[in-house]
């Protein structure tokens, strides 16, 4: 019995203590198991039926280096930085976001820090492991001289003579890097921009005071010989040279005092002249 037959029989009789209605069926109170099962089934016809349309796109198992689309290191520092403040926006709370138009500098020092992380991932992998186990590195490797150490940052980091040291600490500590990675040969030529093209000696030195990167040497040598710049300047400086050697002879001419500089356009040193290089 349906609950309308229930409600017009209570009505057509005026039994409203009724069982049936304050109680329910007897059937209740078994399990679900020994309940009636209905003898009605729906009529697929009267289903609504609608067309659903599907589309299949393959996708590419690939991974996106991203590191591989930029030819700048500060670019790839930027772009990194923005990735991780939306991520980090993403999984926290509105009041915790970052909203700012502008990257602050421990961001951009947090997105260096995990390229640095990744460009190490990709060729010290069994060194890192190897630190983080406290086992040593067997001589064929290339940092198997130095020690290893794990920063606070997860860098790993390589010093020299530290146990000859009274104080560890004071040990210049540098980050190993190989030039497989190509986020080590993107940040090489964008310090080589930054320091307006400068020598090989002084590219040497100013990267060796953080890192340390096997074949660094021959890999400026090979990027001054690419840089377009670098072979202009130097073209300059063999002609400054020359000029410099042939007016020698003529320095009491009128000609000479009139080519003569104050300083060399390319060495930007003054010479026994006081114009040449």
């Amino acid at each position: 019995m349906c609950l309308l037959q229930t409600i017009l029989l209570i009505s057509s009789t005026g039994d409203f203590h009724a069982t049936l209605w304050w109680s329910g069926p007897l059937w209740l109170k078994d399990t679900p198991e020994k309940w009636p099962k209905p003898n009605f089934s729906i009529p697929l016809k009267l289903l609504d039926t609608k067309a659903v349309v599907l589309l299949s796109t393959p996708i590419s198992q690939e991974k996106c280096n991203l590191w591989t689309r930029y030819s700048s290191f500060h670019h790839l520092v930027r772009i990194v930085a923005w990735i991780k403040r939306f991520h980090n926006n993403f999984t926290s709370t509105y009041r915790s976001r970052n909203l700012s138009a502008h990257l602050s500098t421990r961001e951009t020092l947090s997105a260096k820090i995990l390229l640095l992380r990744l460009a190490q991932k990709q060729t010290y992998e069994d060194a890192i492991l190897s630190c983080l186990r406290g086992k040593h590195l067997s001589n064929s490797h290339p940092l198997s001289r130095y020690t290893l150490s794990i920063d606070p940052d997860g860098l790993l980091k390589i010093s020299g003579r530290v146990r000859d040291l009274a104080n560890p600490k004071l040990a210049r500590q540098r980050v190993p890097l190989s030039l497989k990675s190509n986020i080590v040969r993107v940040m090489i030529k964008t310090l080589h921009v930054t320091y307006h093209y400068a020598g090989v000696a002084t590219l040497m030195s100013i990267i060796g005071e953080n890192y340390h990167i096997p074949g660094l040497r021959n890999a400026l040598k090979q990027l001054s010989r690419q840089c377009s710049i670098c072979q202009r300047a130097h073209a300059g400086h063999r002609f400054c040279r020359y000029f410099s050697h042939q007016t020698k002879t003529y320095q009491k001419t009128n000609l000479a005092q009139i080519l003569c500089l104050p300083l060399c356009v390319f060495c930007h040193k003054s010479s026994g002249l006081g114009t040449l290089c």
